[in-house]
């Protein structure tokens, strides 16, 4: 898993992690999670969906909404 952090020129950041590499020919997934949630209640997806054989392994994002998360 790796984590970004996205300074914008607006004065905030914004957080996402990322499973999986971006040579796959699979559309990616992308996790948005609810209120009162983070990016961090998809870790056990992220693992879980880009591991696995080459042909099965999808790269995963989950997005941490604007006032939520780290």
């Amino acid at each position: 898993m790796k984590k970004v952090y996205l300074i914008r020129p607006e004065g905030f950041q914004t957080h996402y992690q990322v499973w999986g590499s971006k040579n796959t020919n699979k559309l990616p997934i992308l996790c948005i999670h609810g209120l009162l949630s983070n990016a961090r209640l998809y870790d056990w997806i992220g693992e879980e969906l880009s591991s696995g054989t080459e042909e099965n392994a999808r790269r995963v994002i989950a997005l941490d909404m604007r006032g939520c998360g780290t």
